[in-house]
């Protein structure tokens, strides 16, 4: 799992189900090495959500294990169009956010200066 001394990237797959009769709804996944062996696996009952909303848990729990192991990069795998659209939205909003504070703490610290 380690590369050049850091660790490798990760695979995450992700996925969300519906149990009609109950209308409950679960996600899981599992983490992959850059080799395709299985690291560990998740899952959790959500209740009463969408599908939609299950893979988008399943992502985020998926992602707060990665963070909490120190991996350095994620391949996120999800059979969802509209999911994986989301995430892309999110993922560009939050780079477009640090971009600014970023640029405004450089010019606050030059006004200090």
């Amino acid at each position: 799992m380690f590369v050049n001394g850091e660790r490798s990237w990760i695979c995450l797959n992700s996925n969300g189900v519906v149990k009609l009769d109950f209308e409950l709804v679960v996600f899981g996944g599992v983490l992959k090495d850059r080799h395709g062996v299985w690291i560990l696996g998740f899952n959790k009952s959500l209740g009463h959500y969408s599908v939609f909303n299950a893979k988008l848990w399943g992502v985020l729990d998926g992602l707060r294990i990665l963070q909490s192991q120190n991996y350095n990069g994620v391949v996120i795998r999800v059979d969802s169009q509209e999911a994986l659209q989301a995430i892309q939205i999110l993922k560009n909003i939050f780079f477009r956010a640090y971009q600014a504070y970023s640029a405004a703490l450089v010019e606050y610290q030059s006004m200090e200066a």
